[in-house]
């Protein structure tokens, strides 16, 4: 028989082979109402199965937005801080339908949801998504909906709210109902966002008094796929945040926007990028545009100095013909039309006569016509120029989205489209339209009414509007694209919407030696004494504790072990280890505070390691899994053993099992689908509740007061995760690390918590934790007890 170390006390090693890093929060919701079966959801969606009849009908509280329709499958609820109780109320097409346990014309369910989440409600064939927006996520007004054709609106708010709670700044991806189906919180602002190739998704925040002034701004390209973000920045900087145009070759244009010392006046040099961010071309715009072209120059603090900005160039397009660049400078008034060879500009349309040499003046003869500190100004395919018209600081007239057919021949331009509707916009905003005209979307920019309308081809009136947005609470946005539906995956949107989740930081993992072959269990009998065991590489028990914060060597048991430990103490110097043994049934060992006993078996049939508590002294609690696969518990009043007592639930994982006070039990597992179940005693069995997530081991609990319980298990990749409850359940916290065993939690008082895993290279790792506030406590919503059969015998004392 192998020994655990042959040397006096535990083996070390140099290295922490339990990886450290920080990881996505495990998700976190329940029912209660009786258990939907099981499924197999995503890592971070509520999974509600609707079996029976097709779903007919769904309302929600907090109410659904849009309207349930059975062709409608993206949705979204406002949500507030932390857990949300979410109340479902489910129709049947026809017949009846099954959900959570119920069946019947309607269902009736509840539901927890943490900020961001979403709870997905149907059969695996139709699906219906109901996303919980953040607490702070702008309010999105939609109306006027007429079918829009099907499309992604990538859009974000670059201001906060000016009425009501102050709003967070969100890059968004909306489908064509208006509902944010995609979205991350962008600090800073979500100026210009963009679809790049590669599922990847651009913004940049504000980066200088309206232009680029910081030598470190850039795009953030987040890519849909890995969850990661990359940058993308002008090699002559600073980074100017008006445009990130994708070039057929592969390459990207953008716009620098230096001020040297010396130079009184803010310069726009476009930039041709390569992939690998090397400089391919370049345009100075002092070179070609005389500072006396400029109609509407405005001081600005440029990193602590007063300079003019006269140019404030703001939208990029290139002829895929040509090559030549359209170029819109907002404090001239004017686009211009530049040869992507000579640099010279071809035409100048708006602003005042004055123009580099050779090149073409284009008159608007109408006064009516001309526009004013324009945005976004792009070819269209018929050779005429689509621009947005902000009409800023003028009498009279509005904000608009305008085309132009040209004619340099004669020098002319002449407006053959118009859309208004509102006042003039101070800045920013867009007009895209289709190749034919017949879907256009003008966004508002910085407005009163800031949105965005979408119209079909007869210019917006009452009939033709198809879809308007407006941020009531007056938020404002940069500009507003829209893509085909099948430029974005639906499902890759939704499965990253609102990621990367806050992680919290990595935990200081100690190792504590030894070569486990099974999970750890832990137990403490006063503030300054822990007590750990473990099965070795021999398959018996093996025992080391700290006291006052020294740690001894390792102590043999003996037994012959097929699972890990489970062990509870119910006063100083009491210990009481429970194991599965070669033949499958529960055994007992104990210590007086002296000696410890012999082995005492305890009969049932174990799919699992024991998990065991005590609620006073002379009380002990064990659960186990069953070869059923359900919850089985017995007890020890003092005098002898109880049951076993059936208690329901499916695992296939170690249950736990945690006292909070005399009276009281509160039992976890993993479900079949890696969700977690929690159901509690107190003077009779309360129906399980769920929690969702995707659990990779067993859970472990504990508690140190009334009102007070913590949940360990191993999330995603392993690791471990804490889910605490205090006056309502609080967000799960990543521990970091790596386990592939579950996880021991015990408490030493009400303010420290001990956690034990098996780290990845067989050892014992023990990190110590705090109560301390902040992880966003939310109330939790408790399932009305339900009374369960007495405890009673079962056949032969077995499981």
């Amino acid at each position: 028989m192998s020994r655990w170390n042959d040397a006096p006390g535990p083996r070390r090693a140099d290295r922490l082979a339990l990886v450290l890093m920080a990881a996505t929060a495990l998700a976190f919701a329940t029912f209660s109402a009786s258990r939907p079966a099981e499924a197999a959801p995503p890592q971070d969606q509520v999974l509600v199965p609707v079996g029976g009849s097709a779903l007919g009908g769904l309302t929600t509280n907090p109410a659904l937005s849009p309207l349930f329709s059975v062709n409608t499958h993206d949705y979204v609820i406002r949500c507030g801080v932390g857990l949300n109780v979410v109340s479902l109320h489910l129709i049947a097409a026809t017949g009846t339908i099954q959900a959570g346990g119920q069946s019947g014309a309607t269902v009736d369910l509840s539901v927890n949801l943490g900020e961001g989440q979403a709870a997905v409600v149907g059969s695996s064939a139709n699906q219906y998504w109901i996303r919980c927006l953040p607490h702070d996520f702008p309010v999105l007004q939609i109306a006027n909906q007429h079918s829009p054709p099907p499309g992604w609106y990538l859009t974000g708010n670059i201001t906060s709210s000016t009425t009501g709670p102050a709003s967070g700044l969100y890059a968004m991806i909306l489908d064509n109902n208006g509902t944010p189906v995609w979205y991350q919180a962008a600090p800073g602002g979500a100026i210009n966002v963009e679809q790049l190739p590669g599922n990847n998704i651009a913004w940049i925040p504000s980066v200088g008094p309206g232009l680029g002034s910081d030598p470190n701004g850039a795009f953030g390209l987040y890519n849909l796929d890995s969850q990661t973000t990359s940058s993308v920045r002008a090699p002559l900087p600073p980074t100017d945040p008006h445009e990130l145009l994708q070039l057929a070759n592969g390459n990207r244009m953008l716009i620098g926007s230096p001020a040297p010392i010396g130079q009184a006046f803010v310069d726009c040099v476009l930039q041709e990028v390569n992939p690998q961010g090397g400089l391919v071309w370049s345009w100075k715009a002092s070179d070609h545009i005389s500072l006396t072209e400029s109609t509407r120059a405005q001081p600005v603090n440029y990193n602590g100095r007063q300079v003019q900005d006269v140019y404030h160039c703001n939208s990029i397009d290139v002829d895929q013909t040509t090559g030549n660049v359209l170029l819109s400078v907002r404090h001239t008034d004017a686009v211009y039309l530049i040869n992507k060879v000579s640099k010279n500009v071809i035409w100048k349309m708006g602003g005042n006569t004055t123009r580099e040499a050779g090149a073409v003046y284009l008159n608007i003869v109408n006064p009516a016509d001309r526009f004013y500190a324009q945005h976004d100004a792009r070819f269209r395919p018929n050779g005429d120029i689509s621009l947005y018209d902000d009409h800023s600081q003028q009498a009279t007239g509005n904000a608009r989205g305008v085309e132009y057919a040209i004619n340099p021949g004669a020098g002319t331009a002449t407006l053959n489209f118009s859309y208004q509707n509102g006042p003039i916009s101070n800045a920013t905003g867009s007009f895209r339209r289709n190749a034919v005209g017949t879907d256009n979307i003008v966004g508002w920019g910085i407005r009163g009414g800031s949105g965005f309308d979408e119209f079909d081809a007869t210019g917006g009136t009452a009939q033709g509007l198809l879809m308007t947005m407006r941020f009531p609470n007056g938020e404002s946005e940069y500009r507003v694209v829209k893509v085909d539906p099948s430029a974005l995956d639906v499902n890759l949107l939704r499965s990253t919407a609102g990621l990367p989740r806050p992680v919290s930081p990595s935990t200081l993992w100690q190792p504590l030696g030894g070569v486990l072959t099974s999970r750890p269990a832990a137990a403490s009998w006063s503030p300054d004494r822990l007590d750990a065991f473990v099965r070795g590489s021999d398959q018996q028990t093996w025992h080391i504790w700290s006291s006052n914060g020294q740690w001894s060597g390792w102590e043999p048991l003996g037994g012959s072990l097929t699972s890990g430990p489970g062990v509870a103490s119910w006063s100083a110097g009491r210990l009481d280890v429970f194991v599965r043994g070669s033949d499958q049934q529960l055994w007992h060992q104990w210590f007086d505070g002296n000696h410890w006993s012999g082995w005492e078996p305890l009969g049932g049939v174990l799919a699992s390691s024991p998990s065991a508590a005590s609620w006073s002294g002379g009380r002990l609690d064990v659960v186990v899994e069953g070869s059923d696969q359900q919850v089985w518990h017995r007890w020890f009043d003092g005098n002898q053993w109880n049951g076993w007592e059936p208690l329901g639930g499916q695992t296939n994982a170690d249950p736990a099992v945690a006292s909070w006070s005399a009276g009281r039990l509160d039992i976890f597992v993993r479900n079949l689908d890696g969700t977690l179940g929690h159901r509690f005693y107190e003077g009779q069995w309360s129906p399980w509740e769920w929690f969702a997530g995707s659990l990779t081991s067993g859970p472990s609990a504990t508690s140190a007061f009334s009102g007070q319980l913590d949940v360990v298990g191993g999330g995603v990749s392993g690791v471990p995760q804490r889910f605490e409850y205090s006056s309502g359940w609080r967000n799960w916290q990543s521990l970091g690390g790596a386990t592939t065993q579950t996880p021991a939690a015990t408490r030493r008082d009400s303010l420290n918590e001990d956690v034990f895993v098996t780290g990845t290279d067989g050892q014992l790792y023990h990190t110590a934790l705090s109560s301390a506030p902040g992880f966003g406590a939310a109330t939790r919503q408790q399932a009305a007890p339900s009374r369960q059969a007495a405890p009673s015998q079962s056949d032969a004392g077995r499981l």
